[in-house]
């Protein structure tokens, strides 16, 4: 059995109870639906995955309720941007590998899942209080990934996702393709991802994102040194339980338009 179908169902449940803040809480719960999380994967069916068919739903809602969700209409930024992307993927689904008919379902899911989904994100999150509804919602996902990412590396063992397999068609997941479990004798952790490289990259875009916001925007939301430190700390563990170099190579990148070089104290290092 599924057990996917039921938070499906929650969400929809939700939906009419209370739209608004069953989307900010998919924006966070996002993260975890990766490609082979899936509501249909039968052979002759087009696949369906959770994250697809929520965005759907949302899509659907968001249309109805527009009106009464009493959205301020302002001027989407990315609009042009976003026009030309979303055409190149249509281009592209021409001079597929795959073939037009299989590239277009996946075209159609990439602009839904991306681009439909900042637009929604847009015109919903309007406020303070949703922006740090959302800050809090990533700080409890990325302490499940982070816990869950140390117990795999102890146990070496990842029950959810052998079972996130157990539901797919061979040719129809995404596998361990060029993902070697071990590398210079050690391990590799992937936590709730697809491939340990996913999980580090994720983890360091998380805290560049969380140190960006406690440095750029004081304002917005103040978080205790000692929740940074946990957070950077046990971040920068799991990313090197990874055992891969592109995260730490991103992170060290990443880390470099943080740092105010004009206070004396950088020189001084």
């Amino acid at each position: 059995m599924n057990i996917f179908i039921f938070p499906f169902l929650a969400f929809i449940i939700y939906m009419f109870y209370d739209f608004k803040k069953a989307f900010l809480i998919f924006v966070f719960l996002k993260i975890f639906m990766n490609q082979n999380i899936n509501l249909i994967n039968m052979q002759g069916f087009p696949l369906l995955t959770l994250e697809l068919a929520l965005n759907i739903c949302f899509i659907l809602f968001f249309l109805s309720l527009k009106k009464k969700l009493r959205i301020v209409q302002q001027p989407f930024p990315l609009k042009i941007a976003f026009s030309f992307i979303i055409i190149s993927i249509f281009i592209s689904t021409i001079f597929s590998t795959v073939g037009f008919i299989s590239a277009v379902p996946r075209a159609v899911a990439t602009i839904i899942n991306n681009f439909v989904f900042v637009y929604i994100f847009w015109n919903v999150v309007n406020c303070k209080k949703d922006i740090q509804f959302i800050l809090i919602g990533f700080i409890i996902v990325f302490f499940i990934i982070t816990l869950y990412g140390i117990i795999e590396r102890f146990t070496w063992t990842n029950v959810i996702s052998d079972y996130v397999y157990s539901l797919n068609y061979a040719n129809k997941v995404i596998g361990n393709i060029g993902y070697n479990f071990e590398r210079l004798g050690l391990g590799r952790v992937k936590s709730l991802f697809l491939h340990p490289i996913s999980l580090g990259v994720y983890l360091a875009q998380y805290m560049l994102f969380i140190w960006f916001v406690t440095t750029k925007y004081k304002w917005l939301w103040n978080l205790s040194v000692i929740k940074i430190l946990l957070t950077t700390l046990s971040g920068v563990l799991l990313m090197f339980f990874t055992n891969s170099r592109s995260p730490l190579v991103f992170f060290a990148i990443g880390i470099i338009p943080l740092i105010d070089f004009k206070q004396k104290a950088i020189y001084k290092l």
